[in-house]
């Protein structure tokens, strides 16, 4: 199986417009390259940088490391960044940065996750600490792959083996890249879902509505269309696309919005149809309110 590398990543990101908001696909696959290749990934990341901004994507920003499906950017000026990876347009500044003790050691952290951290006795035996600066980082039981692949970037950062480090040394610390589908734009995205839902809703309602005004007929079925009356309707060969639309919502969902009228007359009547809509409306919002719960 091949595994991404920096170049793989590259033509990724070349076959997407310049126009494109969704990079979760460069964003998996950046996720992956540092998984198997934690050497070289200073590398790969400088190789889709380089495209990215070749495309007009990112502009102004490079990619330092991934939190789940969000990217870790920083600016010209050193600010961090956090960007969405399924809509890079939206994004808000990391200020996360702090002092903290990672068992027994004070260190640093910058927004993106990199910093220094003082060494302390033991720090030179293989893998301590790597499991503990993972730990730090969220990942409660860090595997021997992950400990592994992440005493690689501390070698490489401060370019020397982890047996060389000497207790009270400052060792650099590199940005955090972690795979997961944790984001930080669950609110952010549960109302962009929830804006486009309502607006589905509106259109369909409105549609359902002038269809219903239009093609209802006069006198006793003026206000209403029962079963053959939309079947009727639907025949006709000058139809709208709004049209169209709206008389297959009427039929479409005919046993939810049908009610006894005018002399027991079972049909669609527009409070059906106002009905539909309210009821749609408070589903999606309820389901807003849940995404930012989970």
């Amino acid at each position: 199986m091949n595994r991404p590398s920096g170049d793989s990543v590259a033509d990724q990101v070349h076959h997407h417009l310049s126009t494109d908001s969704n990079l979760q696909d460069v964003a998996q696959s950046l996720t992956e390259a540092h998984t198997h290749r934690p050497g070289a990934w200073q590398q790969d990341l400088q190789k889709t940088n380089a495209a990215l901004h070749e495309k007009g994507l990112l502009p102004g920003l490079d990619i330092v490391g991934m939190r789940g499906q969000d990217f870790v950017t920083r600016d010209a000026q050193g600010h961090t960044q956090v960007v969405d990876a399924t809509n890079i347009y939206s994004h808000h500044e990391d200020r996360a940065a702090g002092e903290g003790v990672v068992n027994g050691r004070n260190e640093h952290h910058n927004a993106d996750g990199s910093g220094t951290v003082q060494a302390k006795p033991g720090d030179n035996r293989q893998w301590q600490l790597s499991q503990d600066l993972l730990k730090s980082q969220g990942i409660e039981h860090p595997t021997p792959n992950q400990m592994a692949n992440y005493q690689i970037e501390l070698e490489r950062l401060n370019g020397k083996p982890v047996s060389q480090f000497k207790p009270g040394e400052e060792i650099k610390i590199p940005p955090t890249t972690r795979g997961g589908d944790q984001t930080e734009f669950v609110g952010d995205r549960a109302d962009k879902a929830a804006r486009a839902e309502k607006e589905n809703i509106d259109r369909q309602a409105t549609e359902a509505k002038d269809a219903l005004e239009k093609f209802a007929g006069h006198g006793f079925n003026s206000s209403n269309l029962n079963q053959d009356d939309i079947t009727d309707a639907l025949k006709k060969t000058d139809l709208s696309p709004a049209d169209t639309r709206g008389l297959q919502f009427l039929r479409d969902h005919y046993e939810e919005l049908a009610e006894s009228g005018l002399l027991s007359r079972r049909a669609v009547y527009g409070t059906g149809i106002e009905q539909w809509k309210t009821t749609q409306e408070t589903q999606a919002e309820q389901r807003r309110v849940l995404a930012y719960r989970n």
